[in-house]
């Protein structure tokens, strides 16, 4: 079975200045995307081992991915693969390190796989690690984001060894099960035939999500000279997502700009100006120069306040960022920065945004000093760029940062609560801006119109029908705030029910008024001809007529509709006797269309009357008797309706 270490830390002796990784981290193999040329036949191994990754179609090498701004490797899920001369029957330990983009997120596909034993192997999919007697499983879906992937395995013994045993990319070749070939885009493959001490992986791990856009998940990242470059034990807070830019000649990393794997389009920032690939920034970033941004995990929404004067020139994002500086020069790296404003106002037109920058590093927006840089353009997408911002330079190693739109309005409305009903409510909290302050509240397709003044930014609007209302604030600089709100009007009930219903007489109708309400706590009310009254949400009826039903929630919200019940055209009275034959006992039923009195007789066959009984006011009757004798009678049943005459059976055997 596989065995599961425990990760041992030992001390790792940090690659020199000029020194390439390689001198010490020993891959075994090392491909990368961003060193192949247009004449590259082969991807060709850097590791200095010359095991070059042979494609199955030399076309694979001209693909024009990316992940993260950098170039990758195109493969289309079909038959094409790469196979590198690397055997690994003759080793017990590996550790694989792949940087992949699936396209397909409904298949699992093979990343890479090879042979280690006579009929066992490992391999990655992009759901599942496999090792010899083992499969972790590490996605129930494809995940559809960019992913540094490490896998680790030790399986104890090494084995005598397979010959012509290959590592293949892109391929399930060297497994047994079937899986398709990798659709997507792959970008770098570190292989070693050891198990990666922790700060082996750290160092790799770091160099990869700068590079990539992924995100070290709680850790702090170093170059490879051991220098933190993002320090996640003094910026817990702001781990959530973490990207960078900066120089690392010990691993070949010149990364000019980033955007966030998991959300590319959020925020991106590069030197100078941010270009369509890493490879075309013509910005220039001095060694060990790095710029690494940390995001909290709150919400696109803007910071309130209870204070009567708003702590911030301009409301401010609760979702921030912590900007990590280090190098010597790396203060005077001008940066463009490009943000989604949508993330904040996904329904709402932007006007203008503000970059904003305290440069403490204390994340405290109410200091004086704090910076607001207008963006230089605001596209009709939603992209609002600033050129040229350069960070920390008092030199204390790092800056916070957010974004803000300017003056708002701080809209909350609550609806009325019953429909139709005028008791809508707006509050306003002005965010920014100075007093007094012109309101001013608009409906044109409700005829409404309010202007007023206040010193004070909270204010309350009430008594407002449902509708479309546009506000607009003026502070005392002139400065306008204008926001479009909606009144939602509450849904009035609705019972789903008809107004007119046929009933058969002598079989009660059912109506149930609360199908289509979801309120719990309303109260139903029937009320109906000959005194029917009922509180429940559904009604039994017997008889035609008119009824009424009414319903009231918890908020006095009410509404009613009025039924009729009626039988088939021709029908005034329905009798049942039963049971018959009997043994004595009988039972007579009576239903009419009115109410009217009602006799009923019961003779002999001789046509001796054997009893009377009688009714009257009611639309329904029931008859309950008893015969002593057996034979035959008659039961004759008289309404002004009509009359009609039964036989009886009395059997008393």
């Amino acid at each position: 079975m596989k065995k599961i270490l425990a990760v041992i830390f030992l001390p790792v002796a940090f690659i020199a200045n000029g020194q390439n990784a390689n001198n010490l981290l020993h891959p075994d193999v090392w491909l990368r995307a961003d060193q192949l040329t247009e004449t590259n036949t082969v991807w060709n191994d850097i590791s200095g081992n010359q095991l070059d990754a042979i494609p199955s179609d030399s076309l694979m090498l001209k693909g024009e991915g990316l992940i993260n701004f950098n170039r990758t490797v195109s493969f289309n899920g079909q038959k094409e693969q790469f196979k590198i001369p690397l055997n690994l029957s003759q080793t017990s330990q590996l550790t694989i390190v792949a940087v992949y983009h699936s396209k397909d997120t409904t298949s699992e596909r093979a990343v890479w796989s090879a042979v280690v034993k006579p009929e066992q192997s490992v391999m990655l999919s992009t759901r599942r690690a496999a090792g010899p007697q083992s499969i972790a499983k590490y996605s129930e879906g494809t995940i559809s984001v960019p992913m540094v992937n490490t896998t680790a395995e030790y399986w104890g013994k090494a084995s005598s060894g397979v010959t012509g045993a290959s590592l293949w990319l892109g391929s399930g070749a060297s497994i047994a099960d079937s899986l398709q070939n990798f659709s997507g885009d792959m970008a770098e493959l570190l292989v070693f035939k050891r198990l990666l001490s922790g700060p082996e992986l750290q160092l790799v791990q770091s160099y990869l999500s700068l590079k990539y856009g992924t995100t070290f998940q709680y850790s702090s990242y170093l170059t490879s000279t051991g220098q933190v470059v993002w320090d996640y034990e003094a910026h817990p807070e702001f781990s959530k997502t973490v990207a960078g830019i900066g120089r690392d000649d010990g691993f070949l990393l010149n990364q000019k700009q980033t955007e966030y794997a998991d959300d590319p389009k959020l925020l991106v920032i590069g030197a100078d100006k941010i270009a369509a690939s890493n490879e075309n920034n013509t910005a220039t970033i001095n060694k060990g120069d790095f710029l690494v941004w940390g995001m909290n995990d709150k919400a696109f929404q803007l910071e309130r306040s209870e204070q009567e004067v708003y702590p911030y020139t301009y409301p401010v994002l609760q979702r921030k960022w912590m900007m990590s500086v280090t190098g010597k020069t790396a203060s005077s790296v001008p940066t463009e920065m490009k943000f989604n404003t949508k993330a904040y106002a996904k329904d709402k037109e932007v006007k203008q945004c503000y970059l904003v920058i305290d440069r403490s590093g204390t994340n405290d927006y109410s200091l004086k000093d704090v910076e607001y840089i207008p963006a230089d353009t605001l596209s009709s997408d939603g992209i609002a760029t600033f050129d040229k911002v350069t960070w920390d330079p008092d030199g204390s190693g790092s800056d916070s940062f957010t974004f803000s739109f300017g003056m708002d309005n701080g809209v909350r409305c609550t609806d009325p609560l019953c429909h139709n009903a005028s008791t809508g409510t707006v509050n306003v909290e002005v965010m920014g801006g100075k007093a007094p302050y012109q309101f001013q509240l608009v409906s044109d397709s409700l005829g409404f119109k309010k202007d007023w003044t206040g010193t004070s930014r909270f204010q309350v609007v009430d008594n407002l029908a449902s509708g479309a209302y546009t506000l607009a604030v003026t502070d005392g600089k002139s400065q306008t705030a204008v926001d479009k709100i909606t009144i939602d009007n509450p849904e009035d009930f609705n019972f789903g029910l008809d107004s007119l219903y046929t009933m058969n007489l002598g079989d009660p109708l059912v109506l149930d008024a609360g199908t289509h309400i979801s309120d719990s706590t309303a109260f139903y009310t029937w009320e109906g001809d000959d005194g029917y009254y009922a509180t429940t949400k559904d009604a039994t009826i017997t008889y035609p007529g008119e009824y009424q039903v009414s319903v009231t929630n918890q908020y006095g919200c009410s509404a009613s509709q009025n039924i009729t019940v009626k039988v088939p055209d021709g029908i005034l009275y329905h009798y049942q006797l039963y049971p018959n034959p009997s043994r004595g006992q009988y039972h007579i039923d009576i239903s009419l269309t009115k109410a009217i009195p009602v006799t009923v007789r019961i003779y002999n066959i001789q046509g001796a009357l054997q009893s009377t009984r009688m009714g009257e006011g009611s639309f329904n009757y029931h008859f309950d008797g008893e015969l002593d004798q057996a034979g035959l009678y008659l039961v004759k049943i008289e309404t002004s309706s009509g009359t009609e005459t039964f036989k009886l059976v009395i059997n008393r055997n």
